[in-house]
């Protein structure tokens, strides 16, 4: 092949061409790489040698052929481009992969954890160890990679990365470290089983079919080879005749005259050595006719992250409203480049509400689906031994449909919420009175068979089982996630059926692992859509009409590889790893070409003082040489996209027309506390469900201690005790004899209640003492727990009208006078006293004293606050008269104007733990 300039090899000879596009955009890159590639081809054919074109990915083949075919191809004659693929798609077509059971090899290395550092690896949580264990693999792999892998015991070699590291101090630990490495590496080698060894062989073997069939090889490419590809690379240097292969690389001082700002801004990007000042670059900016400015990104700076992702939806929607307005102009196709996840989906959710699809090419991880529930959440639920919250989420997926499954739920469900705080197996099951439904015992059955430790293909059959019960694999087979996910568990169950997996794992490593292989995969579900949602990697090099780099913060540009156990920078650099300036090199190539590509871009930033975040530094360049202030300085762009400001909302307000005919004591305190939290609770019944009490508090405390007070004083008498001084001692036996039944029987169910009950302990004696002085004063007890109701007659506009109040005294008693009303509490007096102070808001204790009044006369109405430091009694501060007249004139009245419609505002007041905030929105009006 003559003609071609050649560069001398490490075997051989290796031809390297640059490329120099000369306008923007896809075409003109790609056109370029073909004007280039045309000479060589030609040549390879008068040869007789079959050329191969490789390329970064296989996004990247449609747009060489097509530009190879614009120079190749001749009007009116089939034209056979030439072969062009990834280079891991040559090799699984000429060498394919011999499997490696990475599962095998991750397990045994836990075992080789487990006896290099058994004080420290066992007490680690699976998950820990799996990631550990993941991290350290990597580490091997990369010494493997380097040819390190067998000079770990080397001393003269550990001497060379000691001085490496140039740190006297750490030498000790990182010859322990090294040695470490050195005894895994010794105790995990599996012959055949090494990926790195393999990888490295089938490189060697793709580059000796090559050479046997004679191939040219051209391999184009922006960024440094892989280790893997090094390898191929170096491989093919030494098999092939001189020119055969061709490295073709972009010419990046000429993207640089194409994108004069990257020039600009990035110097070290486009080969600039030195650069100038940057005065001197910002002044040649300055002084360059607009027509020769070539792309310049948008700047989209927001001053938090919400309104990131509305500049950001708002840039892409203009982007494609501005196409649709000439029906005859092609779709434009554009690439939201996402460098943080949370924006991404915030966006993808922005347009989506405008009718905008996202083709998200990343995908989501295959744990993150819900298909994934169906496994997982059988494990979550085996995991917390039968937590209702857990099972319950099981149950809720739509892949599952058990047999009685609306019973069991609704049997979870009852028993959770009836007890309150209710946990485990146990306080699932029922009793002779009532029983609980046999799905569930099947269900203990099966997780009780998940729980215990067995080998993997025992897990794996007892997930199987549990699933198959639940009818989950016929309804996953439906869903393109759930047929990925069934995939994945019948790849497991092969390598669990090969050597090496017979010991027994405990249920919490099989848990991990099944979490780790979710994990590790991605499912993506294809959208037809012209944008894009893709990494850097994925979109450099291809085509587009616009681009959006979303997040440039800088966190995330230049971003640092990733961590990996027991290797620093110095060392990453010593055996080939990605090292922090090696990564944002790269990571600025990707962008650079995305950015002088395309046509339009924008790049979204924020600096946010609420989490720290700023602009990237590249991005900042950007703006010292184009603007005349900085990014931090600002926060109104002149000429830039902003965000749209959304409209103060007014306190809301509406009217019930038509008040129902029962209303409880609690939705009378509603009216009076928020009148709009009293439409939307009891006016249109909009309440939350009832949802368990994971940690039992100060209410759950407060039905205890009705239920103890009642029991007591109901059972006094027929036990002969009194109240009086002579009595405490009796009746301090009985009161706690009574809270042990209680305590034994909340301990039956999951103990939960037990905190609550020794705070109640503590106020035994409290009462006691306030009750004995009570009924010195002449004060029975009457009556507790006791069911009442009134009728409040009042006159609409359409005609006289009832309402029934119904409610629940806590207590009644009687003595000099009359009765009274005493209301349990368990607050700070003081606030209770402030309460009782405006008897017109205190509802409740006015509507109880209402309902008592219809027995006899009420002499006193007020709270009794119980509480470890003292019992204290608190009236209202008006006389119990005074007080009823009050309520009996003022609520018909104003039950009759809400009845005829008059709005019912919110007050914006005790919203902490309202159920109806959502609507309200208070945080948007007050």
């Amino acid at each position: 092949m003559s003609g071609v300039p050649v560069r001398e090899g490490s075997g051989g000879t290796v031809a390297v061409r640059r490329f120099a596009p000369t306008a923007p955009g896809g075409a003109a890159f790609w056109a370029a790489a073909a004007d280039v590639l045309v000479p060589w081809l030609q040549a390879a054919a008068a040869d007789g040698v079959a050329p191969a074109l490789v390329v970064p990915r296989g996004a990247l083949v449609a747009p060489l052929q097509r530009a190879l075919r614009q120079r190749l191809a001749a009007p009116g004659r089939p034209w056979a481009p030439p072969p062009i693929r990834p280079c891991a798609a040559w090799a699984d077509e000429l060498v394919p992969a011999v499997p490696v059971d990475a599962l095998a090899r991750t397990l045994s290395l836990l075992e080789a954890l487990d006896a290099a550092l058994p004080d420290a690896m066992p007490q680690r949580a699976p998950a820990d160890r799996l990631a550990f264990a993941g991290g350290l693999l990597e580490v091997l792999d990369a010494f493997a990679q380097a040819g390190a892998a067998g000079r770990l015991g080397d001393p003269a070699w550990i001497a060379t990365v000691v001085d490496a590291f140039g740190s006297p101090a750490a030498e000790e630990r990182l010859r322990e470290d090294l040695s470490l490495l050195a005894r895994i590496a010794r105790a995990t080698d599996g012959g055949g089983s090494d990926p790195t060894a393999q990888g490295i062989e089938r490189m060697r073997r793709l580059a000796a079919a090559w050479a046997a069939r004679g191939a040219a090889i051209a391999w184009i490419a922006w960024q440094p080879p892989e280790p893997l590809e090094a390898v191929l690379i170096a491989e093919l240097e030494a098999r092939l005749p001189a020119g055969r292969l061709l490295r073709l690389e972009p010419d990046w001082a000429a993207i640089g005259r194409v994108a004069p700002l990257i020039a600009a801004a990035w110097p070290e990007c486009v080969g600039t050595a030195p650069p100038a000042p940057l005065r001197d670059r910002r002044r040649g900016w300055a002084a360059r006719p607009v027509d020769t400015l070539g792309p310049v990104p948008v700047i989209l700076h927001a001053a938090d992250r919400e309104r990131e992702a509305q500049l950001a939806a708002q840039w892409v929607h203009a982007r494609l409203a501005d196409a649709a307005r000439d029906p005859a102009a092609p779709v434009p196709s554009l690439a939201i480049v996402a460098l943080d996840r949370w924006l991404a989906r915030r966006v993808r959710a922005l347009l989506e509400r405008a009718g905008v699809l996202i083709d998200d090419r990343e995908g989501w991880l295959l744990s993150t689906t819900v298909a994934a529930t169906a496994a997982m959440g059988w494990l979550d639920a085996v995991a917390a031994d039968g937590y209702y919250d857990d099972l319950l989420g099981w149950l809720d997926s739509r892949f599952l449909r058990p047999p009685g499954g609306l019973a069991l739920r609704d049997w979870i469900e009852r028993r959770a919420t009836g007890h309150g705080y209710l946990r485990g197996w146990d306080g699932l099951q029922g009793d002779a009175d009532t029983p609980s439904p046999e799905a569930l015992a099947r269900l203990r059955e099966l997780a009780a068979r998940q729980a215990r430790p067995q080998s993997l293909r025992a897990h794996l059959d007892a997930l199987e089982d549990a699933m198959r019960w639940a009818g989950a694999p016929r309804r996953l087979a439906g869903d393109a996630a759930g047929r990925q996910l069934l995939s994945r568990l019948e790849s497991l169950r092969r390598t669990a059926d090969s050597d090496g997996h017979a010991r027994a794992l405990p249920f919490a490593e099989f848990r991990a692992l099944l979490a780790m292989t979710l994990e590790r995969h991605r499912f993506y579900g294809p959208i037809e859509s012209p944008v894009e949602l893709l990494t850097p990697v994925d979109a450099a090099g291809r085509g587009f009409d616009a681009v959006l780099v979303l997040g440039a913060s800088d966190a995330a540009l230049p971003a640092a590889p990733g961590p990996l156990p027991l290797v620093n920078e110095p060392l990453r650099a010593l055996i080939g790893l990605p090292t922090a300036a090696s990564a944002a090199a790269s990571q600025q190539r990707d962008l650079a070409l995305l950015l002088a590509l395309a046509p339009a871009s924008a790049m979204t930033c924020r600096t946010d003082p609420g989490d720290g975040t700023r602009p990237s530094p590249w991005v900042e360049r950007f703006e010292a040489i184009t603007t005349d202030a900085t990014l931090a300085g600002r926060e109104d762009r002149p000429g830039l996209p902003r965000e749209l400001l959304p409209r103060r909302a007014s306190r809301p307000g509406l009217a019930l027309h038509g008040v129902p005919p029962g209303l409880s004591v609690g939705a009378i305190e509603r009216l009076v506390a928020c009148p709009f939290r009293f439409l939307v609770q009891d006016g249109w019944r909009l309440r939350e469900a009832d949802v368990p009490v994971d940690v039992p508090g100060v209410r759950e405390r407060g039905e205890l201690v009705h239920e103890l007070l009642e029991r007591f004083h109901r059972e006094a008498p027929a036990r002969g005790v009194v109240l009086d001084a002579g009595g405490v001692a009796r009746a301090r036996a009985l009161l706690v004899e009574i809270t042990d039944a209680v305590a034994a029987r909340e301990l039956a169910t999951g103990g939960g209640a037990l905190g609550e009950l020794a705070e109640w302990r503590a106020t035994i004696d409290a009462y006691l003492e306030w009750a004995v002085a009570d009924a010195a004063l002449g004060w029975t007890w009457r009556d507790g727990e006791r069911a009442a109701a009134i009728d409040v007659g009042f006159d609409a506009l359409d005609g006289p009208r009832t309402v029934r109040v119904e409610g629940r005294l806590d207590r009644l008693d009687e003595g000099p006078g009359g009765l009274r009303v005493v209301d349990y509490k368990l607050g700070d007096p003081a606030r209770l006293r402030r309460i009782a102070a405006k008897p017109d808001q205190a509802a409740q204790l006015a509507l109880y004293a209402l309902m008592a009044a219809e027995t006899g006369e009420v002499a006193q109405s007020g709270y009794l606050s119980l509480r470890r430091d003292g019992v204290k009694w608190v009236p209202l501060s008006q006389p119990t008269a005074t007080v009823l007249a009050g309520w009996r004139d003022r609520l018909p009245a104003v039950l009759a104007r809400i009845h005829d419609g008059e709005a019912l505002h919110a007050t914006g007041v005790e919203c902490g733990h309202c159920a109806s905030r959502g609507l309200c929105r208070k945080g948007h009006w007050s």
